[in-house]
């Protein structure tokens, strides 16, 4: 290894010449167009030869660049700037692809390969000794970006639903609102299980394993360890305050939930549920912030209608669009198309009323009263109400009634 250090310093990294010592290859390349031609390289694309190229000079890199820092050099800069792998610019020229520089890999069985290999596994042998916390602190936590993740998944979602992207995401995964969807938010999930995570590590007996729930981390904007804590002391003022009835409800409707009483499993579940209950009340604060999606928050006589995934493969594609755009006020009418660039009259073409909105061509239009329109629907389903009733009457008389047979009695003494 050191013979091959030695040699890789002494050659040119342009025509790959080998020369006495470094100092020979600096001149080498100040007398010859080896300097020109490395200032003018551009980044190669991205192909398989490059890839193959890269496995090979991995080493070779790094000890140049170790060896400019011994040296007090700085590093040779590009004459032009460098064009990055996967972004647009100008087509390249025929002088990018005159000259390639031959790749002499070696083969599979070199004995170079495998002490690469060994190489490696000394270096994670020695990274990973130690105790548990050494361990959980020196391993890397790749930790996507959830909420890009859930954006993407947004996106899909509202294509499959037929709904324009502009439908929030807080409709999409809002457990509270008048029309639940039986998805779940890809950010909450997440949250879920890393305070489970962390809420089983400080259930533990061991001290070395509950100082490792310090370890988890989950990026800047959420810690798990404060979600934790801020559920423990809302279900310990929730013991504190006990039950409290809601309107007429009499006393042993609610069950309470003790934190005292419950086990470490059970703390789990309540820590779990707080989480996904401070999620949820995020969505709704920022629900009554919206002005026409975040309507339904004032529908206080409405009932909720929450959709199954039996529902909604069963469902016809239009009436679950409707749906969706009606609650959250997404359908076309005048006072949206209005708002959103169109040049339609935003007033109604019926009454006459200024502001055509969704409530008023459903419900409010006097016009549409007075002929009816609105009680029409609600006629429509008493008729077939009542025809379902003659046919179940008819059904019933047509049957011939069985009666038990009658009891001749005789007289005593009458044989």
């Amino acid at each position: 290894m050191e013979r091959q250090k030695v040699e890789a310093k002494r050659r040119c990294n342009v025509c790959g010449g080998l020369f006495k010592n470094e100092r020979s290859v600096k001149i080498h390349q100040g007398k010859s167009k080896c300097k020109e031609q490395s200032q003018q390289r551009r980044a190669p694309e991205l192909t398989q030869s490059n890839l193959s190229k890269f496995v090979k000079g991995v080493h070779q890199s790094v000890e140049e660049v170790q060896g400019q820092e011994a040296n007090h050099s700085a590093p040779d800069l590009p004459a032009q700037p460098t064009r990055s792998i996967g972004k647009a610019g100008e087509p390249e020229s025929p002088k990018d692809f005159e000259r390639k520089p031959c790749l002499n890999l070696p083969p599979a069985a070199d004995f170079r390969w495998a002490q690469l290999d060994n190489d490696l596994n000394t270096i994670l042998e020695n990274i990973l000794k130690g105790d548990v916390v050494k361990k959980i602190k020196t391993m890397v936590e790749v930790v996507y970006q959830v909420e890009g993740m859930e954006r993407l998944c947004s996106k899909f979602l509202r294509k499959w639903l037929g709904v324009p992207q502009s439908f929030s995401a807080i409709n999409l995964y809002s457990k509270t609102s008048k029309l639940p969807l039986p998805v779940s938010s890809v950010v909450e999930e997440f949250k879920a299980a890393k305070a489970r995570a962390v809420s089983t590590l400080l259930s533990s007996e061991d001290g070395k394993v509950r100082r490792a729930s310090k370890t988890i981390k989950c990026g800047r904007k959420w810690k798990p360890q404060q979600a934790v804590m801020e559920a423990e002391f809302h279900w310990k003022h929730q013991e504190i305050v006990g039950v409290v009835c809601q309107g007429r409800l009499g006393l042993g409707h609610y069950s309470e939930k003790r934190w005292s009483r419950a086990d470490a499993r059970a703390r789990r579940g309540l820590v779990v549920q707080r989480v996904r209950e401070a999620a949820e009340e995020e969505r709704q604060v920022k629900a009554i912030g919206l002005a026409s999606q975040g309507r339904w928050t004032q529908w206080d006589q409405a009932q909720e209608r929450p959709l199954s995934w039996k529902e909604l493969w069963q469902i016809d594609q239009g009436r679950l669009s409707f749906l969706l755009r009606s609650v959250t006020d997404l359908l076309p009418t005048p006072r949206n198309i209005k708002i959103w660039g169109g040049e339609e009259d935003p007033s109604c073409n019926q009454c006459g009323a200024v502001s055509c909105t969704l409530n008023h061509i459903l419900t409010g239009c006097p016009k549409a009263l007075a002929e009816g329109r609105y009680r029409w629907r609600h006629d429509k389903v008493l008729m077939e109400i009542a025809k379902w009733v003659e046919q179940q009457r008819v059904k019933a008389n047509n049957k011939q009634a069985h009666l038990p047979e009658a009891i001749t009695f005789v007289r005593e003494g009458a044989h």
